[in-house]
């Protein structure tokens, strides 16, 4: 199958598909760790390798949610410009260095078709997830639902 017959395949099957599953199928159900805003970079990364995670959001000293440091956070000229000022990821704090958007959330039950115009939207890999409550309680990424797009019925 050439590329070009693959892709609009992929682009019927999401168009079937978006409108019947919700957040809450595909999402990465997990206990969401928040860092505070003065936990040091070294903090987030330890917690990237043990977590298997890619981003963190972070609190302020009052628990609201300020941003997200993740990964791609990493790469950032201006974080490898800290570390060769001070010479050590452990002195450089996560609120200089992070996304300072708040974390952009969905609830479980909004659809994929919601998901995907939320992340583009706001340009962003990863959503938080909330239930009913408010309550962080997953993670619905890009990838979640490009799996999802490529998995046959019978795989799922």
């Amino acid at each position: 199958m050439n590329m070009l017959l693959e892709a609009e395949t992929l682009f019927n099957k999401a168009r079937e598909l978006m409108p019947n599953y919700q957040v809450l199928h595909v999402m990465s159900p997990c206990d969401v760790i928040a860092l505070d805003e003065f936990a040091s970079v070294a903090e987030a990364i330890q917690l990237f390798d043990e977590k298997e995670i890619s981003a963190v959001p972070i609190k302020d000293n009052i628990g609201r949610y300020k941003g997200v440091f993740s990964k791609t956070d990493i790469a950032r000229q201006k974080l490898v410009e800290g570390v060769e000022r001070t010479g050590s990821l452990k002195s450089l704090r996560l609120k200089d260095y992070m996304n300072p958007n708040p974390p952009r959330t969905i609830l479980k039950t909004a659809t994929i078709k919601e998901a995907a115009q939320v992340m583009t939207r706001y340009e962003v890999h990863r959503l938080f997830v909330e239930d009913a409550e408010g309550v962080l309680c997953g993670v619905i990424s890009a990838t979640n639902v490009l799996k999802m797009l490529t998995v046959t019925p019978t795989e799922q």
